[in-house]
């Protein structure tokens, strides 16, 4: 019998506009507290990653380690040098082609890939609903997924429930 799993899709936190180079863009205090708010909220619907497939980049990184520390979460994330730049058909790779067999991952990344992968992902059949904006900064959305991690695909995965930043 095939284990129903959890996937958490989350876009980095609100980042500073401007740094030497992209990758080493920071979140800015507001983002640090909507970090937190996503791990908190995680925290809450009883949702523990076994693994978490995060971008190199230091913004996906800051906010892995603020959602992580608000859950009370102490696993090592995978730094994927793939999802900085991925399209969405690599995103959903990366999601898919995951080591072992943990019942839940958490993966975050960057608009518009993460917004684009959970809108593919989406059967449509779920609770709740993405909206056509998809993701701001520090939003995710945690879905069901009734298969194998391999069979990962459009339409495959019910979503559970989406969280976003407070406005203001």
């Amino acid at each position: 019998m095939t284990r129903t799993r959890l996937l958490v899709v989350a876009r980095h936190a609100q980042a500073e506009q401007l740094a030497t180079d992209d990758l080493d863009r920071r979140l800015t205090p507001r983002g640090r507290a909507d970090a937190r708010a996503a791990g908190e909220w995680l925290a809450g619907r009883g949702v523990t990653p076994e693994v978490a497939l995060v971008s190199r980049a230091v913004r996906t990184r800051q906010t892995w380690e603020g959602m992580s520390a608000a859950a009370g979460w102490s696993l090592e994330p995978t730094l994927d040098p793939v999802l900085y730049s991925a399209d969405v058909q690599r995103a959903a790779e990366t999601a898919a082609y995951v080591e072992g067999d943990p019942g839940t991952v958490l993966l975050v990344g960057h608009n518009p890939t993460v917004s684009r992968l959970a809108q593919l992902l989406d059967d449509g059949e779920g609770a709740a609903s993405l909206g056509p904006g998809g993701f701001p900064p520090g939003g995710l959305a945690l879905f069901e997924h009734p298969g194998e991690w391999a069979d990962l695909g459009v339409g495959s995965a019910r979503l559970l429930a989406v969280h976003t930043p407070d406005a203001g």
